[in-house]
């Protein structure tokens, strides 16, 4: 899908979708864009967090603080951390 530059995405963001379509449209734009900053971005910074491909599926991850990409899986030590983080009892 065509990218279009900075005034075309304020214009789509402002007008108001009127049927499933143009929300779906709008949805593919957003998702266009946002590849397209995560392929620019330098991935500076990142986190070890859950990353879901599907509904069901987390699956431990490394995540850039930036652009939210997925970068790689976590270490098995930091998976085991993140579990033991998030399921042990307080």
């Amino acid at each position: 899908m065509k990218l279009f530059k900075k005034d075309h995405y304020e214009k789509m963001f402002t007008e108001n979708p009127k049927t499933v379509q143009d929300y779906q449209l709008v949805i593919a734009r957003a998702q266009d864009k946002i590849k397209e900053l995560q392929a620019k971005c330098l991935h500076p910074t990142s986190t070890v967090a859950f990353f879901s491909y599907r509904p069901g599926s987390m699956v431990p991850s490394r995540i850039c603080n930036s652009c939210n990409f997925r970068i790689s899986d976590a270490t098995e030590e930091e998976a085991r951390q993140l579990r033991e983080t998030c399921y042990s009892k307080t």
